[in-house]
């Protein structure tokens, strides 16, 4: 398995990006920015737009019709990919409906990251020269979870969506796949 490339494709293609993600977002005067992008679900938000990546599951699967010794060694893993957006959301004074700009920015951020995951496709890790491909259906799920604070003096009100998809490392030589 190639874990840790998987995340670290995902997050250096987020990364490389991150200007056009937040093209045109200003609030309250200041240029939106993606802050802080993590291969880590354990790592806190320190500022916003926050990004985690991390997988929920992997899977590998093996050849089949080429003898026992081939069959046994693994020719296809599948990352079951998480894309985590968060955001503080604070509303601006000339808006009739409060969160309404920075709610719709927030979701317009995840759609892009959904649009350039299908339009990129392959992404390679360029630690290892890694290629991993999304799924044949380019299938990508977006949960948008953002909540609104029901007691202002405890909670904040926050913006969060889960992108969820999966990617595969095709292995030609299952060699490359424990490097």
């Amino acid at each position: 398995m190639n874990e840790v490339a998987a995340l670290t494709a995902v997050k250096d293609l987020i990364d490389s990006n991150k200007e056009t993600l937040v093209q045109g977002f200003v609030h309250q005067g200041v240029a939106r920015e993606i802050k802080q992008i993590t291969i880590s679900s354990l790592t806190p938000a320190i500022d916003y737009y926050f990004i985690a990546i991390y997988t929920d599951t992997d899977e590998d699967l093996t050849r089949t019709g080429f003898g026992t010794t081939t069959a046994l060694a693994p020719s296809q893993s599948i990352y079951g990919m998480i894309v985590e957006v968060s955001d503080y959301v604070v509303f601006t004074s000339t808006e009739d409906e409060l969160y309404e700009e920075m709610d719709s920015d927030f979701r317009k951020l995840c759609d892009r990251i959904i649009k350039l995951l299908r339009e990129s496709y392959w992404i390679t890790d360029a630690n290892t020269s890694i290629k991993f491909k999304l799924m044949e259906d380019r299938r990508v799920t977006k949960e948008n979870l953002t909540d609104i604070a029901t007691n202002a003096a405890e909670y904040h009100s926050m913006c969060y969506c889960r992108i969820s998809f999966q990617l595969i490392d095709e292995c030609t030589d299952d060699t490359t796949l424990y490097e």
